[in-house]
């Protein structure tokens, strides 16, 4: 069980912890959940930052997430094991 995420005092908590859910649900059934937390923060980070632009939307904000893991992700498939 994860602990929830502490979002900022700007942000509407409950609509990006919904929209971080989504993020996580899809890593988990895409099977790329093995670094969770570290990808969780990417998520967050880029949903703050949507949020500040004005997306408001939970799966609006959920794109964002998964785009910026996802541009995690092939960086680090890019890279030689």
């Amino acid at each position: 069980m994860m602990l929830p995420y502490l979002w900022p005092l700007d942000v509407n908590p409950a609509v990006l912890s919904e929209a971080l859910d989504i993020v996580m649900r899809y890593l988990t059934f895409s099977g790329h959940a093995v670094r969770r937390a570290e990808l969780r923060q990417d998520a967050a980070h880029a949903m703050i930052v949507a949020w500040r632009s004005g997306v408001r939307h939970k799966i609006q904000l959920s794109n964002r997430g998964i785009a910026a893991v996802e541009k995690v992700i092939s960086g680090e498939e890019l890279l030689p094991s």
